[in-house]
């Protein structure tokens, strides 16, 4: 498993985050001491890829369902997901850690755009619980997942698309 990236979160990202959590900046970093992030994109192809280096000609990224439908997987996972649009949304874990999910605008979404923010609190009972979630998002609907950081593949499974 990758380990995360350690930078700081761009100031766009972090006003859309306090804005969502209804708290005040000075608030919000002392609660969530969040400073760095991790960068995920999610597709759906007809076969495993172990890295995106890996990407044919032949390689389509499929549908991964509509807006709709994959707002409402990410949310039966992420409990408590806020949307503060029909593609963005926001998990916050009691852990401190947070999720943004970036739905392109694209119809039918080909893909997913996730950012985990994480910071002090970050421990490998956190990291076991948010990585459990992440499997049973990407496996339960065949989605496979990347480190925008170096591509690679952070869950490989069967595909039977």
């Amino acid at each position: 498993m990758p380990v995360p990236n350690r930078r700081e979160i761009p100031v766009g990202t972090l006003k859309s985050i306090i804005s969502l959590s209804g708290l005040d900046v000075y608030l919000f970093r002392k609660q969530w001491r969040i400073a760095m992030s991790f960068d995920i994109v999610v597709i759906r192809l007809r076969r495993v890829l172990s890295t995106l280096n890996d990407w044919t000609a032949g390689d389509v990224a499929e549908p991964l369902g509509s807006i709709e439908q994959i707002r409402g997987r990410c949310s039966a996972v992420f409990a408590g997901t806020t949307w503060s649009s029909d593609w963005q949304g926001l998990w916050m874990a009691p852990s401190g850690c947070a999720l943004e999910f970036n739905i392109p605008k694209d119809v039918p979404p080909s893909s997913l755009h996730l950012c985990l923010h994480f910071g002090d609190s970050w421990s490998d009972e956190t990291q076991t619980i948010v990585f459990g979630l992440f499997t049973r998002l990407f496996c339960e609907f065949q989605w496979q997942s990347f480190a925008v950081s170096d591509n690679s593949a952070l869950f490989e499974y069967d595909n039977k698309v």
